[in-house]
């Protein structure tokens, strides 16, 4: 397999911001709601291995998904046991998904 560069001079820019462990534990310290469910790559490529049900969303959002979707309300400890399985599972919390909450 070969991999080519094309320039179509076109400028992208990235507004993703890959979180630490800390600092998805602060923004979880203090929602007011947590849902869990079906994360959103898996469900629609299915292309993986990695855990299912391991999408967190907060407050407002979780509000709306957990009404709407397949998604449960869970606790602050068991967020954090799904945060740890996500990490050893080599998964990352893009900053992207937090800022589409607020």
């Amino acid at each position: 397999m070969c991999a080519y560069t094309i320039p179509v001079l076109l400028k992208i820019e990235g507004k993703q911001k890959i979180l630490e462990f800390g600092e998805v534990e602060d923004l979880l310290k203090t929602a007011e709601l947590i849902s869990v469910g079906p994360c959103w790559c898996w469900k629609n490529e299915q292309k993986c291995d990695a855990p299912l049900n391991v999408c967190l969303e907060i407050n407002a959002y979780a509000k709306k998904s957990i009404n709407s979707e397949s998604r449960r309300e869970i606790s602050y400890y068991e967020a954090i046991e799904i945060l740890k399985k996500t990490y050893d599972a080599g998964l990352v919390l893009l900053h992207l998904m937090i800022t589409l909450i607020y």
